[in-house]
């Protein structure tokens, strides 16, 4: 029987994207959108349309048009997809939030500290 050390802590690594199953990370949300952006090598008009380049308004257009697909959370460092909440919890453990952080029941990555 081989024995194991114990495990290191769940810990967040930072800021991710679900969409349709796949994991896209950054370090805002925003920047993790961008890359899911220029994965799907986005040109549906009615997401990109009058945009000029605005992450967010992509964002907004993109989840309104795909509620059950897209999904923003954190990434943790056993390779898990949680949401904002569980994000929370997993930071306070790891002592990874900011003292001057106000997280509100969710976890933004400007709340993780450095």
């Amino acid at each position: 029987m081989i024995e194991s050390g114990p495990q290191a802590p769940e810990r967040v690594l930072g800021a991710a994207v679900q969409y349709n199953g796949e994991i896209f990370r950054g370090i805002t949300h925003a920047h993790a959108f961008e890359q899911l952006r220029e994965q799907l090598h986005v040109t549906n008009p009615e997401l990109t349309e009058g945009t000029d380049g605005d992450i967010k308004l992509f964002i907004t257009r993109l989840q309104a048009a795909n509620p059950d697909l897209v999904l923003d959370g954190f990434a943790t460092s056993v390779g898990r997809f949680v949401s904002r909440a569980e994000a929370l919890q997993i930071a306070e453990q790891a002592e990874q939030v900011r003292n001057d952080a106000t997280p509100n029941g969710e976890l933004h990555s400007e709340d993780l500290a450095a």
